[in-house]
């Protein structure tokens, strides 16, 4: 009895299953009892039911792969859109900074030009003011010594009078000025002027003074002043003065 068997080669298990079919069919013939019709076609109908299902799991398995695949290659283009957009933004980005730096320098040039120009301008009038001040100081040099006398005789009219007091030390800080009047003991005392006013501080307490706060014109004697009393010739009000120091600062 001859049969014809197709062993599946693309399905190992199936091929294995064939070729042991075919091998038992051989050794039943040789054996002189060969298999009959009705086994051998059951026989090839588990093989064939096999090779479906083995077929029919791989390709779920191949399914399964090809959708994470798909997964992947959506989410990689994904990643390509918004990398393309970063690209775009960068490049936007790079324009207007280009533009930026193209508007600067031809502003840089210009400012160098009109500095240039403001600088010969100044220079020229420089050499007019040093042309000035030396005639002028051929004049001056001879009353300076005259006004120096004038201002110390001045100065020691403030050191006389008991009325006023020199400072020990002066502190600026942000808030205001604060001069030490006296110190090193329980008697030590310090005016201080802020944008409040000014007041005394001391062991005692710390108090608003009724007028105003007055120094000398070089700023070593200090002095309480009624509120209506005028300022002499280069006299400071303390107040007004640490306020415009503290707008400057």
């Amino acid at each position: 009895m001859s049969y014809s068997l197709t062993a599946p080669i693309n399905n190992t298990v199936g091929f294995k299953m064939t070729m042991t079919l075919y091998q038992d069919i051989r050794n039943a013939e040789l054996a002189g009892n060969p298999l009959s019709l009705e086994i051998i076609n059951k026989r090839q109908a588990e093989i064939i039911e096999v090779c479906h299902k083995d077929h029919y799991d791989m390709k779920i398995k191949l399914e399964e792969k090809l959708g994470e695949k798909n997964i992947k290659c959506i989410e990689l283009e994904d990643e390509i859109d918004e990398k393309d957009k970063n690209i775009i933004e960068l490049e936007d980005d790079c324009d207007k900074l280009e533009k930026a730096r193209v508007k600067k320098s031809l502003k840089t040039i210009a400012l160098k030009k009109k500095n240039k120009k403001d600088n010969d301008k100044l220079l020229e009038k420089i050499k007019e003011l040093e042309e000035t001040v030396k005639k002028l100081n051929e004049g001056y040099n001879a009353d300076s010594s005259e006004e120096e006398e004038d201002e110390e005789d001045e100065e020691l009219s403030y050191e006389d009078d008991d009325n006023w007091y020199r400072p020990y030390g002066c502190i600026m800080k942000e808030g205001g000025m604060t001069y030490t009047m006296a110190g090193g003991g329980s008697h030590w005392w310090q005016y201080v002027i802020t944008k409040s006013g000014v007041f005394t501080n001391s062991q005692s307490g710390h108090y608003p003074i009724k007028g105003k706060l007055v120094s000398s014109p070089n700023g070593d004697y200090l002095c309480e002043k009624d509120k209506d009393y005028e300022l002499k010739e280069r006299e400071i009000d303390m107040y007004y003065k640490c306020i415009d120091l503290q707008d400057e600062y």
